[in-house]
């Protein structure tokens, strides 16, 4: 293996000293070059790397290839790696005092600083080199480089390297742990700010940035769950549940079948599903339901509430909103004939989650359920007075009752 001469930066945490380097992708990428934990037996048995190797996710290494091939403007945080054996050798940069910046000679602080740090760490391709951190973008770059060798090769990775030794294997052990304990998952609520190929994330940000009502302080709760925090009384919903939301509107499953080839559609295209999907949903929401406007205003009656006591109204929970969505999508799909219907049934469902209608399926006592999703739907549908399958719906609602010691008796409330 040729001997590589990499740029790097020395420097030192805990009882750690690390160099910061660049490495063309066409390295990194070289199985005989770096490994994961998993392929080398440095740290761990055959058996613990066999565990190590099914925490390996096929999902995210697709994704992180495909990423890599397709975006021109891709990036990726810096790998952490050890190196085990061989000969490394780090040759250091000596920075004179007279050694000018913007025309103006080095302080002597300054100079004390750098001395020690820039320098070129030489590595004959002897070593064993094993990431620490970042074993799905490792492999995830050995996949896409085999695609698209001509138009990766070439892309300067970022890497700190530690150096290991069998006599610190529970240093080294330890560091690994605490790197992937602590490595916390972005929240779905994070992913959908920063996400830029979705286009429901895209359009999601937009309505909470620019629609008259959504953008105003009282719309979005700063959860970063699909649920509403107990805590939050004031907020109209969650931007997870905003997102799952524009989801069904748009259709996102349509746009993409499949979830490894998310795409960034055109700007024109965005464009028409805000316009031609999801705003008219809106617009139907705020005026079929006015009072969720001034309760986002700060504006509603004392009667219309989000609380524990009762619940308050199923339109201020993310469950409501969804399925509103959910079956506003149905008729949308219809004849305008039918959409115009529901539209004008929609409006006349109590939506207090104290009425009977709503018992055990939403409400329990003080608790919102979240099961039975199919359920909420067809009882939302008979209330509409829309046909469906009543025999198994009151089969299913008489065995919900039964599960809390009740009796259901056919009590739904049609409109």
């Amino acid at each position: 293996m040729r001997k590589l001469l990499i740029p790097s930066l020395k420097g030192k945490i805990g009882d750690w000293v690390y160099f910061n380097a660049t490495m063309k992708l066409s390295d990194v990428a070289d199985k005989m070059r770096i490994n994961t934990v998993s392929e080398v037996q440095e740290l761990y048995s055959h058996n613990i790397n066999e565990v190590l190797q099914r925490d390996v996710t096929n999902k995210r290494i697709s994704k992180l290839s495909q990423y890599l091939k397709t975006q021109k403007d891709h990036f990726l945080s810096t790998l952490i790696v050890a190196i085990y054996k061989g000969s490394p050798k780090w040759s250091e940069i000596r920075i004179e005092q007279s050694f000018e910046i913007d025309g103006k000679e080095l302080q002597e602080k300054d100079a004390l600083f750098l001395d020690g740090r820039l320098g070129i760490l030489s590595l004959n391709g002897d070593e064993s080199l094993f990431v620490l951190d970042g074993q799905h973008r490792l492999i995830g770059m050995r996949d896409a480089y085999k695609n698209a060798p001509d138009t990766l090769g070439g892309d300067d990775i970022s890497l700190t390297f530690v150096v290991h030794s069998p006599q610190t294997i529970q240093k080294t052990r330890r560091l690994f742990t605490v790197l992937n304990r602590y490595a916390e998952k972005p929240k779905k609520a994070e992913l959908i700010i920063m996400e830029e190929d979705d286009a429901a994330a895209i359009i999601t940000r937009r309505l909470v940035s620019s629609h008259d009502i959504l953008s105003q302080a009282k719309a979005i709760s700063s959860s970063k769950a699909f649920a509403m925090p107990t805590n939050d009384s004031t907020s109209f919903t969650t931007l997870v549940c905003l997102y799952d939301i524009t989801k069904i509107i748009i259709e996102f499953n349509k746009i993409y079948p499949s979830t490894k080839n998310i795409y960034r559609l055109s700007d024109d295209k965005l464009d028409e599903l805000y316009n031609d999907k999801v705003l008219p949903f809106w617009d139907f929401f705020f005026s079929s339901f006015p009072d969720v406007k001034k309760f986002i205003q700060g504006k509603a009656s004392d009667t219309f509430t989000r609380n524990r006591a009762t619940g308050g109204s199923l339109l201020l929970r993310p469950l409501g909103q969804i399925l509103i969505a959910s079956v506003y999508k149905n008729f949308a799909n219809e004849s305008p004939k039918r959409f115009k219907a529901f539209k004008a049934q929609i409006k006349k469902v109590d939506f207090d989650l104290s009425h009977q209608n709503w018992k055990y399926t939403f409400w329990d006592n003080g608790t919102i359920v979240t099961k039975r999703p199919a359920l909420k739907k067809t009882v939302l549908l008979y209330i509409l007075g829309e046909t469906i399958d009543k025999d198994a719906m009151e089969k299913s609602l008489t065995k919900l009752y039964e599960e809390h010691g009740d009796k259901y008796e056919n009590s739904l409330v049609l409109v």
